[in-house]
């Protein structure tokens, strides 16, 4: 049996037990990265010298070490499915490990910054985006997927409803069933956002996919530069936000469900750092409270 022919089978069997967003993801990395280049490869001629070498030649390809260490889950996972189903000896990855990284560092932006970030942005569709990731803490493709209808000016929210997957280029369902959701925004953002929407000439059907997310992030880079804050990601105002929230002491379970998680134990996992960073101020609390107390008769 080739890789291909490996690739089709394994492909088969994750699309039943998967959602279609996370098979069709799967599938474009497979097909892209690995099939392409070994599909014609019978499964037994697939050794960890093999791996290596294809590791080696996926490290320069320029994409980002997160992506490259997804690209090798999903090849371990396909061999894995050989080893059990189809008598191959073993998984070559359990003699060459998996290469790249997993980002465990979390970047984010403090309300100040982020206020001096927004005064060096020259351009008002640029302003509008950044400012809705920061104060909502949507996914980038969650807001490229909105349209006028899921904007309630009367209420104040925006609803969560599908999301734009960048890998495959179509739209499709959230992350998770968690992620369908409604996020209660500002007076002042809302303003911005029908002003944004008045101003268009023709209604697109997705009024904020005006430029891709490698333009945006690019963009992003320039003005983090001009401003002198922490270089950040897309993904970064997300996390920004939702340490704003932390610091302003909102419970873990209202920020788990506005970031639209499945738990709160996720919401904790993700940003535990924050919280271990504010470990001075939660002493300086009890400090305070404690002499407080001690004072009352």
């Amino acid at each position: 049996m080739t890789l291909e022919a490996l690739a089709e089978k394994y492909l088969s069997d994750y699309k039943v037990n998967r959602k279609i967003s996370s098979y069709l993801t799967v599938k474009n990395r497979i097909c892209k990265y690995i099939t392409a280049e070994l599909g014609a490869l019978p499964i037994s001629e697939i050794t960890p010298l093999t791996i290596k070498e294809w590791q080696n030649r996926l490290a320069v390809t320029g994409i980002s070490q997160s992506m490259i260490r997804s690209i090798n889950v999903s090849f371990s996972a396909m061999m894995n499915f050989a080893v059990k189903y189809f008598n191959c000896p073993s998984n070559p990855f359990q003699k060459t490990g998996k290469t790249g990284k997993i980002r465990k560092k979390i970047n984010f932006l403090e309300v100040d910054e982020f206020m001096k970030l927004e005064s060096v942005i020259d351009n008002a569709y640029d302003k509008l985006v950044f400012s809705i990731l920061f104060w909502s803490g949507m996914r980038i493709g969650e807001l490229e997927a909105l349209t006028a209808e899921d904007i309630d000016f009367d209420s104040n929210t925006i609803s969560i409803r599908r999301t734009y997957l960048h890998a495959i280029k179509v739209m499709g369902p959230p992350k998770t069933s968690y992620s369908i959701r409604n996020i209660t925004m500002p007076e002042f953002m809302m303003e911005d956002i029908k002003e944004y929407l008045d101003s268009l000439p023709v209604q697109p059907e997705y009024p904020f996919m005006l430029h891709p997310p490698t333009t945006m992030r690019a963009r992003l880079t320039k003005y983090t530069s001009l401003a002198g804050v922490s270089r950040i990601t897309l993904h970064d105002l997300r996390h920004s936000h939702a340490s704003y929230l932390i610091q302003q002491g909102v419970a873990i379970t209202a920020i788990s469900k506005r970031l639209g998680h499945s738990s709160p134990a996720i919401t904790l996992n993700i940003y535990a750092h924050v919280y271990k960073d504010n470990d001075t101020e939660i002493a300086q609390m009890i400090e305070k409270d404690f002499k407080r107390a001690s004072k009352t008769p």
